[in-house]
């Protein structure tokens, strides 16, 4: 079980850093504070997470896209930075669907 939360913790830390890079303290420290829903056994905190995730993944995604027409813009490669994102994207999402699975459902009680 303690497998499928780790993804989440670091998906949750990767965004955490992005915020505080962009400025954005609030972001980061509510991000900061999210994992900490894991230590509830309620479905709704596991799904908090989940979506979180999920939110990530497009946060993730917009970032991308951003820097993407960013740096066409001005001329410079962007390709490596596509990768790098895309990466954190799917990482994100794959955290999520871990967190989605019939052991997670079966462990937590549905209140």
């Amino acid at each position: 079980m303690i497998l499928r939360i780790i993804p989440s913790l670091i998906a949750c830390v990767m965004l955490g850093a992005h915020f505080l890079r962009a400025g954005n303290i609030v972001l980061t420290f509510f991000v900061a504070l999210f994992p900490f829903l894991l230590l509830f056994k309620s479905r709704w905190a596991w799904l908090a997470v989940q979506y979180m995730d999920y939110l990530g993944a497009m946060v993730w995604s917009v970032t991308a896209l951003g820097i993407i027409q960013e740096r066409v813009a001005m001329g410079r490669a962007w390709g490596v930075s596509a990768v790098i994102l895309g990466l954190a994207s799917i990482f994100s999402i794959f955290a999520g669907i871990l967190l989605k699975s019939f052991t997670v459902k079966a462990k937590t009680p549905e209140k």
